[in-house]
């Protein structure tokens, strides 16, 4: 099962339109869509990838969300997938880490799934 996950109500809306035979399921106050895309069985959920992961059992998580970009080169629409992520608002410099390190975890960054990248490049 693949895990997709919103930003904002609204992008998770969007979402939601291409899932079919979509059931709601509601734990802890958060609603998650289960159904099929693209013959897939994903859940979509606006927020928590800890309960998605622990509820769901899915093996994979996406994040479709807005960003912003510092590139003149990028446009409103433009799709970016990340070699990996870091945490943006984290500061524990003070204390040895490394700027966007969460403390007391030895990765700075998360790398992205290469098989998922891949396929994201491929995609015209």
């Amino acid at each position: 099962m693949i895990g997709i996950i919103g930003a904002v109500d609204e992008e998770a809306a969007e979402i939601k339109k291409e899932i079919k035979d979509i059931k709601e399921e509601v734990i802890s106050g958060i609603s998650f869509f289960r159904g099929k895309f693209n013959q897939k069985e994903v859940v979509n959920a606006a927020i928590t990838a800890t309960l998605l992961i622990e509820k769901f059992d899915v093996k994979t998580v996406i994040f479709s969300g807005v960003a912003g970009s510092l590139s003149k080169d990028l446009k409103v629409g433009d799709v970016v997938a990340g070699v990996d992520v870091v945490q943006h608002d984290v500061d524990a410099t003070a204390f040895g880490y490394k700027m966007g390190q969460i403390p007391q975890m030895k990765q700075w960054a998360f790398e992205s799934d290469k098989n998922l990248l891949e396929k994201v490049q491929n995609i015209s």
